[in-house]
């Protein structure tokens, strides 16, 4: 298996503790913000290329072999567990490290109103 890249995680606590989605709403929101793919944001001062919108299991370890996979298309997430929507990025001067965002800090950075499903 390839080696695994360096990952940086951005999240933001919102209220104090985030609630994490179901399976089938993070799908309904991932698939809602799948146009963000291959656009470029600032945050921070820093410009970001959006390489892929995920459904990703609450706590996966962002460096470790399941985000790899999940990544690839290979990892069987349990649809019963809680789940986040991560935005993977690569930011302007990062050297190859990706960089995942959840969706509620990148909506609350843009200023977007969305209607969570189940919120």
């Amino acid at each position: 298996m390839p080696a695994v890249p360096a990952a940086v995680a951005v999240h933001l606590q919102c209220n104090g503790k985030m609630e994490a989605f179901t399976y089938e709403q993070a799908c309904e929101i991932a698939e809602d913000f799948e146009d963000l793919v291959e656009t470029e944001f600032l945050m921070g001062g820093i410009w970001y290329f959006v390489e892929e919108v995920l459904v990703a299991p609450s706590g996966i370890p962002l460096d470790g072999p399941e985000m790899q996979q999940l990544r690839l298309g290979v990892f069987q997430a349990d649809e019963s567990a809680d789940h986040d929507v991560l935005i993977a990025a690569s930011g302007e001067g990062s050297g190859g490290i990706t960089t995942y965002i959840d969706i509620r800090t990148y909506m609350l950075d843009k200023g977007i109103s969305y209607n969570m499903p189940g919120e």
